[in-house]
């Protein structure tokens, strides 16, 4: 992990299967997630609005994202998009 500070940090998508992944890089300590989204439209849109601030991130308004546990590494929170 790196003393990134979160002024400096970028959104970024990577394909995950079927579905998409949101997450921020480069990550800081204690502050890691990652945002399940299930097609590439809405992920670039989620993208585009939290790359805009317009979208909070999960682990700052966690009512609008549904917890989906963690990550396979064991450590990361998984989150999904309540629509």
């Amino acid at each position: 992990m790196s003393d990134v500070k979160p002024e400096n940090q970028t959104i970024r998508m990577s394909k995950n299967g079927e579905s998409f992944m949101v997450f921020p890089f480069p990550p800081i300590k204690g502050k890691k997630w990652l945002l399940l989204v299930e097609n590439e439209k809405r992920a670039k849109e989620v993208l585009q609005e939290m790359g805009k601030g317009l979208m909070p991130g999960p682990l700052e308004e966690p009512n609008y994202f549904e917890n989906l546990g963690t990550h396979i590494d064991g450590k990361t929170p998984l989150f999904g998009l309540k629509e």
